[in-house]
């Protein structure tokens, strides 16, 4: 149940023209300098937020009263997350966004669609059971939605071939997304889908290009100014990001965008449960298996792929295009890093060695896997 007013669906226009000119949200977000220093704090909870203005809150929006509502401990850089009840025992969690700016706040607008395209496609999805973005009882949108009771794929990442049989099946997951959802146009959502059931969840630009395009340019500098690559490393990149603009025939499907483990869970009976999506957007389905990709070293890249095709083929000649997203997807990545002020994360240089990897591989043009 989606609760809007005149002031909400103001914000969701003004948010459909914001995504229309990201790449990403994490490296693109055009916010004034205090937003984006509020997120790098990786603030738990909304300016100002109460939890009994909160619960209040959920009671209206959701029709139930979540009296053990608590702060959930857990990573998140958009929102603040709560966890609790409902009177019949059922777990529930809350979702609330840590500011207002709207291609923040008005994503969450959208999850109910998603699930309930998702579900059509047997893909699960936490369930949204209420979502206001009225700002009538607190300033903030949020979202109610089940609880998943089962186990982060990251716990399992320790042991490797576990974590590969389960890679795989995210593969499939994925697949069946993409076999089941066709969308229209491309790049981030619109938003304003979500005020009619019947209008088709469709991305913000008008062509493929156009969406790999935003930023692009200014990605390249970002790291050249911050030191992460040098100048004949710049003009390698920008030469591939030439070629981005000869994909063509794209059919548009729903992606997931942000597939780091934390965003998936296992459920109680093993099932693949994708989590958190405020990236979807409209696109290629391989640019999802390489964002997956961008989260792994190079030797789990064939399990994905493997998982994928149990329900879909991919195009034989799809290497060069693979491996351009895959490089398109990193650099992005490495400008949130440093926007965020993670480049001094253990993790960082890792992550910088994934541009120089898809480099390598278009140089070579080989890939066993893909």
């Amino acid at each position: 149940m989606l609760k809007l007013n005149a002031a909400a669906r103001d914000r969701m226009a003004i948010a459909a023209g914001l995504r229309r000119g990201q790449f990403m949200l994490k490296s693109d977000i055009d916010a004034p300098d205090e937003i984006v220093a509020l997120l790098k704090q990786g603030r738990q909870a909304p300016a100002g937020a109460d939890v009994a203005a909160l619960r209040t809150a959920v009671t209206a929006a959701a029709g139930f009263n979540a009296g053990d509502l608590r702060p959930f401990d857990g990573p998140a850089t958009f929102h603040a997350v709560y966890e609790g009840h409902a009177p019949d025992g059922r777990a529930i969690m809350v979702r609330a966004s840590v500011t207002s700016h709207e291609d923040v706040a008005c994503a969450m607008g959208l999850n109910d669609r998603i699930h309930s395209a998702c579900a059509s496609a047997a893909v699960s999805t936490p369930g949204q059971i209420a979502c206001d973005m009225t700002h009538e009882h607190v300033s903030y949108d949020f979202e109610v939605v089940d609880r998943i009771q089962g186990t982060s794929l990251n716990r399992l990442e320790p042991q490797e071939d576990a974590f590969r049989a389960r890679l795989a099946d995210v593969g499939e997951a994925l697949a069946r997304c993409h076999l089941g959802v066709p969308t229209q146009g491309f790049g981030l959502l619109d938003p304003r889908a979500a005020m009619s059931p019947d209008a088709p969840l469709t991305g913000t630009c008008a062509t493929w290009a156009a969406y790999l395009g935003n930023h692009a340019e200014e990605h390249i500098h970002i790291l050249r100014d911050h030191a992460e690559i040098d100048g004949e490393t710049a003009s390698r990149i920008t030469e591939r990001f030439a070629e981005l603009s000869d994909i063509d025939g794209v059919s548009p499907c729903l992606l997931h965008g942000d597939t780091t483990a934390a965003n998936i869970m296992l459920d109680g009976s093993g099932g693949i449960v994708l989590l958190d999506w405020e990236d979807a957007l409209s696109g290629d389905p391989l640019f999802d298996l390489a964002a997956l990709a961008t989260f792994h070293p190079v030797e789990r890249h064939p399990h994905i792929f493997e998982g994928y095709r149990r329900m879909r083929p991919t195009p034989r000649d799809q290497a060069r295009v693979y491996w351009l997203y895959f490089l398109r997807i990193s650099v992005a990545k490495q400008v949130h890093r440093i926007r965020f002020g993670l480049n001094t994360h253990p993790r960082h240089e890792r992550a910088r060695e994934r541009i120089f990897l898809a480099l390598g591989h278009l140089e070579s043009t080989a890939c066993a896997y893909c």
